[in-house]
């Protein structure tokens, strides 16, 4: 590469994640936030995927295009650095760390999608946590927004049920079984 031992200044936009390679892999905004400096931070998307988590918090109206970038920011900025410092480890050229951190990108948002699906359709045995806990800390998640896309009176069920935790768990299974839990899958 341009830096010499698989460190070039080449840079990956995927999954709105900014995967850079001057000394490092890490992961910025600048695929997503405009800008980014040209700063090998692997923290800064998974920071602002949090912050946007944090400011959606309960915001129902949410669409799937923010997500799919908060998703981007967060779990997919994860797994691309993940990927992409296995390929630096392993002495990849920078081009073979690209595409290693397209594909991570890519991986986490695929995981976060399924792990939002089974935060409701999950045993909880199996996953070692309760059912609803995105419903009950307010985060919004995929299945969410297409099931209240195809029902709008959702919204309100889990608001209602967001706010005082009863009937998690009718809720969970409507939404388990909602066509809009099917579409999330299919992504």
């Amino acid at each position: 590469g341009a830096g010499g031992g698989g460190r070039g200044g080449a840079a990956a936009f995927e999954g709105g994640a900014r995967v850079v390679g001057r000394g490092g892999a890490g992961a910025s905004g600048g695929g997503a936030r405009g800008g980014g400096g040209g700063r090998d931070d692997g923290g800064v998307d998974l920071a602002v995927g949090e912050m946007d988590r944090q400011r959606g918090a309960g915001d129902l109206v949410v669409g799937g295009e923010a997500y799919m970038a908060r998703c981007g920011r967060k779990t997919g900025a994860l797994f691309a650095v993940a990927c992409r410092l296995g390929g630096l480890l392993s002495g990849a050229s920078d081009e073979a760390q690209l595409r290693l951190a397209s594909f991570g990108s890519h991986v986490g948002v695929a995981f976060q999608i399924l792990d939002d699906i089974l935060d409701l359709a999950g045993s909880p045995a199996e996953m070692g946590k309760r059912r609803g806990t995105d419903i009950l800390s307010g985060t919004v998640t995929l299945p969410q927004i297409l099931a209240i896309a195809e029902e709008p009176s959702l919204g309100n069920e889990i608001g209602r049920v967001a706010a005082g935790g009863d009937g998690l768990d009718a809720l969970c299974d409507r939404l388990a079984a909602h066509p809009g839990t099917a579409k999330a899958r299919r992504r």
